[in-house]
């Protein structure tokens, strides 16, 4: 691809720095955004969180996270998480969800205010 054709999609794309994903884009220099995110099942429970990216190449998981409307961009309330890998309750607007430690560990987020509730993961004395 020309330098030329490849400034006209930039554009015409509204210069975006992720893919539809939220996988990041590298600059035209080749230098990549920093991200400060993290996978959602080792955030704690009481934390507010903006869902940053979706990572899974599974086309009916993909379907269903978009389904219910997990999509790069959308903040919700980590209300809580069961330990030993339970469920994860996410309030969210205009409805809670109740997800699987499976389908968390796919969606990556950045925290905005970190709570201080147990994670999915094992409880550790």
């Amino acid at each position: 691809v020309n330098d030329e054709l490849e400034d006209r999609i930039d554009e015409l794309a509204g210069h975006p720095t992720r893919c539809p994903h939220g996988e990041p884009i590298p600059s035209k220099d080749g230098i990549m955004p920093k991200i400060k995110d993290e996978a959602l099942i080792g955030v704690p429970s009481g934390s507010d969180c903006v869902i940053s990216r979706v990572r899974t190449h599974d086309a009916d998981k993909l379907r269903y996270i978009a389904e219910i409307g997990l999509v790069p961009g959308k903040p919700f309330h980590l209300f809580s998480c069961a330990p030993f890998k339970g469920p994860l309750r996410l309030q969210m607007k205009p409805q809670d969800h109740l997800i699987g430690y499976e389908l968390a560990s796919s969606i990556w987020v950045e925290v905005t205010k970190k709570g201080e509730g147990n994670t999915p993961l094992p409880l550790k004395k």
